[in-house]
């Protein structure tokens, strides 16, 4: 693939030289996964995926990805599973490792190896896959379990040859006057002044010196039924449950004052949103983002809570607001912010929001792969841009699951374990269990 990056390409790239813009997912696997099966899949599945295969090269038309040819070493580490944990220090260590954007590729892949169990740890640069990167990985555990049976791997792959902006429906392509003073009107009303109860670092702190951290929670398959069983007796969505627990279990360490909100940044895929549309499957990178403001959540209302944050986000969407951030604004961002240092001390400054949330909903892949069988996927964004608690929500195989990201210095590891536990102890409360 050679082509011109488009606008959150260039964005994500830019921000990559100054701050770690990793997405990392790891799957945990029943059974053993010899490294040479490992590393013919991995093979495979990088020619399925051309962005898999490109680095980024600054011309003088402007930059763009450019194929790093097939001759290079594939960017595979393999070592001993010796723990049950071991994992964890090991995904913590490549989500925080960037890449090299000038000589690629940009993504690599690391295989914890036992004898019962195996853990595949994949991470992957900001700017050339948003979550999409959840069916990179089914297509890569797919691969591995038909090589195991002696078969040649099968992808469901796509490619996109131009950049995503150029699919944005004419209607949502300009934004301005009224329209566009009413929406810098109101993301100029959500900056709040909670970041400052939540921080315990000067808000400037640059990003070079930001780590990204986790925490994992998980419903048992009872509660996960429960919950959406309660979910459908009220109307109310899985995402308006999820951010309605989060804001409650946030709210519980701020002392809001008369008229202070609490800014809940709100990831929203555009692909469904698209002319024509993209599917899931598609690597590129296709987010946009929505703002909403919370008052003090009060718990005695939790559905009705529930309900608003949701139709809080779709009448966003219906005003034409999803693109404006994704595309319009940052291009103007862009522009303005040429020098690195002023893009890193704009963004590193940036208090918009308390947290980020990205529903995912059910995850519709397999967890059997032949003689394989996924336990589990952990899925890790970059938190550090947002400075709060960036959540990502999704259920697999009947488990709802919960990964808490957050920034050190930016934020105490307690408060993170602190609003973690909460938000899980909310959604328990309101699951309909027997």
């Amino acid at each position: 693939m050679d082509r011109k990056l488009g606008i959150d390409e260039e964005f994500w790239r830019r921000l990559g030289l100054c701050a770690i813009v990793n997405i990392t997912l790891i799957a945990k696997v029943n059974g053993h996964l010899p490294v040479e099966a490992f590393r013919q899949a991995l093979s495979a599945t990088c020619k399925a995926y051309p962005l898999l295969g490109v680095c980024f090269e600054v011309t003088r038309g402007g930059p763009r990805f450019v194929p790093v040819g097939e001759d290079g070493p594939l960017p595979l580490r393999t070592t001993e599973r010796t723990s049950e944990s071991q994992w964890m220090s090991e995904a913590e260590r490549e989500h925080n490792t960037s890449f090299l954007p000038d000589r690629g590729p940009l993504f690599r892949a690391v295989l914890l190896s036992g004898a019962s169990a195996s853990e595949i740890i994949l991470t992957i640069h900001h700017g050339i896959a948003d979550l999409c990167a959840v069916y990179i990985m089914e297509d890569l555990l797919s691969s591995c379990g038909r090589v195991l049976e002696g078969q040649s791997p099968a992808f469901s792959a796509e490619t996109l040859p131009d950049p995503v902006e150029s699919r944005v429906p004419r209607r949502y392509r300009r934004l301005s006057g009224v329209g566009l003073l009413r929406v810098l009107r109101r993301r100029w009303r959500a900056r709040s002044a909670v970041f400052k109860q939540l921080s315990r670092s000067e808000p400037d702190c640059p990003m070079a010196e930001r780590t990204n951290h986790f925490v994992l929670q998980s419903l048992s398959p009872d509660e996960t039924r429960g919950l959406i069983e309660a979910c459908r007796s009220h109307r109310v969505s899985f995402y308006g449950a999820t951010a309605t627990a989060f804001l409650i279990a946030m709210g519980r360490h701020l002392r809001l004052r008369e008229g202070e909100m609490m800014a809940l940044s709100n990831a929203v895929s555009l692909r469904s949103y698209l002319e024509p549309p993209l599917g899931e499957r598609v690597c590129c990178c296709a987010v946009g983002a929505i703002t909403t403001s919370h008052g003090a959540p009060d718990a005695s209302r939790f559905w009705r809570l529930a309900a608003e944050a949701r139709a809080a986000v779709s009448e966003a969407i219906d005003r034409g607001e999803l693109f404006f951030p994704a595309y319009p604004l940052r291009r103007w961002f862009l522009l303005w912010a040429r020098s690195r240092e002023r893009f890193a001390h704009t963004l590193s400054r940036n208090t918009r929001t308390a947290g980020v949330l990205s529903s995912l909903g059910a995850l519709r892949i397999s967890t059997d792969y032949g003689s394989m069988r996924l336990r589990s996927l952990v899925i890790l964004g970059p938190p550090h841009v947002c400075k709060g608690l960036f959540l990502i929500a999704y259920t697999l195989g009947g488990i709802a699951c919960f990964t808490f990201m957050y920034a050190r210095p930016l934020i105490d590891p307690a408060l993170a374990e602190e609003v973690a536990q909460g938000t899980l102890a909310v959604l328990r409360e309101h699951a309909a269990l027997p």
